[in-house]
């Protein structure tokens, strides 16, 4: 039985972990920024705009929403699996 190598199954299985990664980076970003007290520049519906860092939990809420779970390690501690 032979294996058949699809590209474009691997294309799409790098591109889902590199978009996870880049979620977790904007995460642990906003976090960073906001017990640090620095602000934020965020582009908001085509417009650029600066967020206090005392705003910021709106942004975590935000990311949090579209990374599965906001319970995840920091960026840092995610290995690669190959």
């Amino acid at each position: 039985m032979s294996d058949s190598f699809d590209p474009q199954d691997e294309i799409a299985s790098e591109d889902a972990r590199i978009d996870e990664a880049l979620r977790l980076a904007y995460r642990d970003m906003l976090r960073a920024h906001r017990l640090a007290g620095q602000p934020v520049v965020v582009m908001d519906s085509g417009v650029i705009k600066e967020v206090p860092a005392e705003e910021i939990e709106r942004e975590l809420d935000a990311a949090a929403s579209s990374v599965q779970a906001d319970t995840s390690p920091p960026a840092e501690e995610i290995r690669d699996e190959h």
